[in-house]
């Protein structure tokens, strides 16, 4: 039986719709974390954090899960296995930002994505 994960999502920042092609990458990269949270991470409390500023909008999903070791992460990596964190990281590039992911064993798991983000035109 799955114990049930408490969530929260913090807001920041004038929150407007991002162009088209700047929308969808945070938004699967978030998918892919929350997923990665409620599969792996045996977590009791995640928080979605979305700011946006005028020329950038920074997303990061926390969570105090079990963590886990980078170097064996990478190395699975290399044999073709944990896909989905390079599939995040693929994407953040894609839109010319920065993605990471900070985590330590028994300690929870920070993912983060930063792109440019342009507020609307001035009137």
């Amino acid at each position: 039986m799955r114990s049930p994960l408490r969530s929260e999502l913090a807001l920041e920042g004038d929150v407007r719709r991002l162009p088209p092609e700047t929308e969808l990458g945070p938004y699967r990269i978030a998918q892919e974390a929350i997923v990665n949270v409620e599969r792996h991470a045996m977590a009791k409390s995640m928080t979605v954090s979305l700011r946006f500023q005028p020329d950038r909008v920074e997303l990061a999903i926390r969570d105090d899960g079990i963590g886990f070791d980078r170097d064996q992460v990478r190395a699975r990596r290399l044999v073709g296995r944990n896909l989905g964190m390079v599939g995040m990281e693929e994407r953040g590039a894609l839109l010319g930002g920065t993605f990471q992911i900070a985590s330590t064993p028994n300690h929870g798991t920070t993912v983060s994505v930063s792109v440019a983000a342009p507020g609307p035109p001035s009137r």
